[in-house]
C-alpha cells in the first residue's frame, strides 16, 4: 500500500469573488493596486440625455425645493441678518452714549478755570477715534447686509431655477408622449383608410422628434438649470443698488436701527432711499477702468454688473460698436477692439511691430503701440455679463409687448380654424382629442 505524500507548502490564497474559502483573503496583483483606488474616485464622463426625464425623475427634480440644506441656509440667512443689526445698532448706541459723557466731561472742562485746555483737546482727540472707528465698523456691516440680502436673493433663485427647470421637463415629457400618442393614432387612421374612402384631404403625418438623431435631443435638466440660474443672476446684478437694497424689508429696518441709534430721541429726519446709492454716468466708448485712475482698482470684486455699468463701456471708440474681442492699453487703460487697433496701427509711424498712435480715445495723449496691448480675462467677462444683462432686458421687453399684445386680443389675428364638411375628416378631433389650428405656416400644425 503506498503512502500519498502530503505537501508542507502553505496553501495558495483563492479569491473571494465568488464566495470560495471561508476566512480566505485575496491579495491583488501589483498591477492593480493603485489602479483600482484611483479609479473608484474618478466620476464617468459627461453623457448628455437621449430621451426626456421619466415620471420618477421629474418627481425627483421637483423635490429638490425641499431639500434641507437650502431651508437650513435661509435659516442662517436670517439669523445672520438679525445679529448684525444688533450689532450695528448696539455699537452705535455706546457711540452716542459716549459722545454724551465725554462732551458732558468737555463742558465741566471748559468751566474750570485751572484747566489750560489740554484736557479738552484730549478728550475731543479720544471722541474723533472713537466715531472714525464706529463709523468704519458699521459701513462694514452695510455691506455685510448686502451680502446677506445677496445670498437670500440668491436661495431665492435657486429655487425659481428649479421650478422652472421642472416644469420645463414635464412639458417636454407631456410634449413628446402627445406627439407619440398623435402618431399611434394618425398610422391606424391611414391603414384603414385604403383607397376607398380616402378624401382627397389628409393631414400629413406629424412626425415626432427621434432622439438619438440630435435634431432635437432633449436639453439636459442640469444644462437648462445652470441657464436659468445664470440668466436671473445677471438680471438681478444688472438691476441698481437702490432696487436691491432699498426695496429690500431687512435692509431698510437695518438702516432704519442704525439712523435711530445713532440720533436717539434728537428729532433728525432719516436720508432718503434715494440718497442712499448715488448712481454714476453711462462711461464713453473705450473707458474700462474700474477705480481710480492710475490703479487702485479691486479688479477681481464681484461681477456686479449696476456698478461695473457706469465703469466700463461695452463699445469700442473706433468703431462705435459693441465689444467681440477687446485689448487694453497697458499705458491709460482704455480698450479698443483688437481688430480695430491693430488695422490704426498699421498706418501710424515707424517700422512693424513699433508702429505708434495717439489712443484714440479723447482728451488722452498716450502713444500706443502693439507692445502696449493685452487681453483683460476679468474685463472680458465684465464686458460679456454687461452685454447679456442688455439681452436679457431687451427679451423682457419683447415679452411685457407680446404679453400686452394677448391681452389686446392679439392671439386671433393669425389663427384660423379649419373647417371640413367632409364627415371623414371629424375624425380629426380624435387625434389627441384636440383642436387644430393653421397659421401663417402652412408645414407646421399646433394643438
Amino acid at each position: 500500500m503506498s503512502r500519498v505524500r502530503q505537501s508542507t507548502a502553505a496553501a495558495t490564497p483563492t479569491s473571494s469573488r465568488y464566495g470560495g474559502g471561508r476566512g480566505a483573503t485575496a491579495t491583488p496583483a501589483p498591477s492593480t493596486i493603485g489602479r483600482t483606488s484611483s479609479g473608484q474616485g474618478r466620476l464617468p464622463d459627461y453623457e448628455p440625455p437621449q430621451f426626456s426625464l421619466n415620471p420618477k425623475a421629474q418627481r425627483d427634480l421637483a423635490a429638490l425645493l425641499q431639500d434641507p440644506k437650502l431651508n437650513q441656509l435661509d435659516k442662517h440667512f436670517n439669523e445672520a441678518v438679525e445679529y448684525v443689526s444688533t450689532a450695528a445698532t448696539e455699537i452705535n448706541d455706546r457711540l452716542r452714549d459716549n459722545e454724551h459723557r465725554l462732551q458732558s466731561r468737555k463742558r465741566s472742562r471748559q468751566d474750570d478755570e485751572g484747566d489750560d485746555g489740554g484736557g479738552v483737546d484730549d478728550i475731543e482727540q479720544t471722541l474723533n477715534q472713537l466715531r472714525e472707528k464706529v463709523d468704519k465698523m458699521t459701513e462694514r456691516m452695510d455691506e455685510s447686509m448686502r451680502k446677506i440680502v445677496d445670498g437670500q436673493q440668491g436661495i431665492a433663485t435657486i429655487k425659481q431655477s428649479i421650478i422652472q427647470t421642472a416644469k420645463s421637463a414635464r412639458e417636454y415629457a407631456s410634449t413628446q408622449a402627445s406627439t407619440q400618442h398623435m402618431r399611434s393614432q394618425a398610422r391606424p387612421r391611414r391603414d384603414s383608410g385604403s383607397d376607398e374612402e380616402s378624401g382627397d384631404e389628409e393631414y400629413p403625418e406629424i412626425q415626432p422628434t427621434d432622439p438619438t438623431t440630435g435634431t432635437q435631443a432633449p436639453q439636459s435638466a442640469a444644462e437648462l438649470f445652470k441657464q436659468k440660474l445664470d440668466d436671473s443672476k445677471t438680471r438681478y446684478q444688472s438691476n441698481s443698488l437702490y432696487d436691491r437694497y432699498a426695496t429690500n424689508e431687512h435692509y431698510v429696518n437695518f438702516r432704519k436701527l442704525v439712523h435711530d441709534a445713532r440720533t436717539g430721541d434728537e428729532d433728525v429726519p432719516m436720508p432718503d432711499p434715494e440718497d442712499w446709492f448715488p448712481e454714476g454716468n453711462v462711461p464713453a466708448p473705450g473707458i474700462t477702468h474700474r477705480g481710480p485712475v492710475g490703479g487702485g482698482g479691486d479688479q477681481d470684486s464681484d461681477d456686479d454688473i449696476a456698478v461695473a455699468r457706469v465703469q466700463i463701456s461695452t463699445k469700442c471708440p473706433i468703431t462705435l460698436q459693441q465689444f467681440k474681442n477687446p485689448v487694453t492699453s497697458k499705458k491709460c487703460n482704455h480698450s479698443f477692439e483688437k481688430s480695430a487697433i491693430l488695422e490704426l496701427l498699421s498706418w501710424g509711424q515707424g517700422v512693424r511691430n513699433d508702429r505708434a498712435v495717439q489712443c484714440p480715445v479723447g482728451a488722452c495723449k498716450e502713444m500706443l503701440t502693439q507692445h502696449d496691448l493685452h487681453s483683460d480675462p476679468v474685463l472680458i467677462r465684465k464686458i460679456k455679463r454687461i452685454q447679456r444683462a442688455k439681452e436679457l432686458e431687451e427679451q423682457q421687453e419683447e415679452e411685457e409687448e407680446d404679453e400686452s399684445g394677448i391681452r389686446d386680443g392679439g392671439t386671433q389675428r393669425n389663427a384660423t380654424l379649419i373647417e371640413s364638411g367632409d364627415e371623414e375628416d371629424d375624425d380629426s378631433t380624435q387625434i389627441g382629442r384636440s383642436t387644430l389650428f393653421k397659421t401663417d405656416n402652412e408645414d407646421e400644425l399646433y394643438e
